[in-house]
């Protein structure tokens, strides 16, 4: 087992600094920026605790502008990007890790998601992306980039290992069993993963990892995930009984097979 696989199966996140070379960094951002130029379906902001659909915006000036403070804006799928989301996530630098931490040449391409904190906004509550989806398995896994330098305190936030715990409620309203334990409230009793980020780093972790995004003080933080799954990827809940199905794949992008897996580590 390659040294990134064990570490992305033992901790549920790696950071990977200098991940992405410069042109496929360019691609990324470029998919970021015609994001919000074209919002889909599934954008939203939060301003001020008031969460507004872009189908509520009377225009695109009502959609962020630079500078303003206190807003969280994100977008969820957006397929105006497809085109150019299929040939980022078919470069080597995407594949490469991909397919070693999956330990496979089978992958698969399920969605993007892109964000944007401005200054002065508030930290993003803890959650699992698993929350939201019926499936389990350890190749699933989110890729997390930003084209902003982020201080350690106002990036991303994982609980180490904390993927192979209890699926929680989700803070969309998906509930499981149980709610997401009150983590400010007692840090220091979990093993929590905090980095400084550099465009061109990229933060790997598991859908069920618990994970939070810092508040953005005096800088603003433009990023995007991208999501993957693999052959290890089952539909149901992680505690199913034996037997359960492999995940429905329709509408998932497959990923070009490679020759060689090679360490990032």
């Amino acid at each position: 087992m390659s040294k990134l696989r064990e570490q992305f199966r033992k901790h549920g996140v790696v950071h990977l600094p200098n991940a992405l070379d410069p042109d496929t960094l360019k691609v990324a951002e470029r998919i970021w920026e015609n994001t919000l130029d074209q919002p889909g379906p599934g954008a939203s902001r939060l301003y001020r605790e008031r969460l507004m659909f872009t189908k509520n915006l009377k225009s695109a000036s009502e959609l962020p502008q630079n500078g303003e403070t206190g807003l969280f804006y994100q977008e969820l799928g957006n397929l105006k990007v497809q085109n150019l989301m299929e040939s980022l996530v078919v470069r080597d630098a995407i594949t490469s890790i991909i397919h070693e931490i999956f330990d496979s040449n089978k992958a698969w391409f399920s969605g993007h998601q892109v964000f944007l904190k401005e200054k002065q906004t508030p930290a993003t509550g803890w959650h699992q992306d698993i929350s939201d989806i019926n499936a389990y398995g350890d190749d699933l896994a989110v890729l997390w980039m930003s084209f902003d330098h982020v201080p350690q305190e106002g990036g991303l936030e994982v609980i180490r290992g904390s993927h192979t715990g209890p699926v929680y409620d989700s803070i969309y309203g998906t509930y499981r069993s149980q709610p997401v334990p009150k983590i400010e409230n007692n840090r220091d009793a979990y093993d929590i993963f905090r980095c400084e980020c550099f465009p061109g780093d990229l933060i790997l972790f598991h859908y069920g990892s618990l994970h939070g995004g810092g508040a953005t003080a005096d800088f603003r933080r433009r990023s995007m995930a991208l999501r993957f799954t693999g052959p290890n990827v089952f539909e149901g809940r992680r505690n199913a009984k034996k037997g359960s199905i492999t995940i429905n794949r329709s509408g998932q992008f497959p990923l070009p097979v490679t020759s060689t897996i090679k360490s990032s580590l």
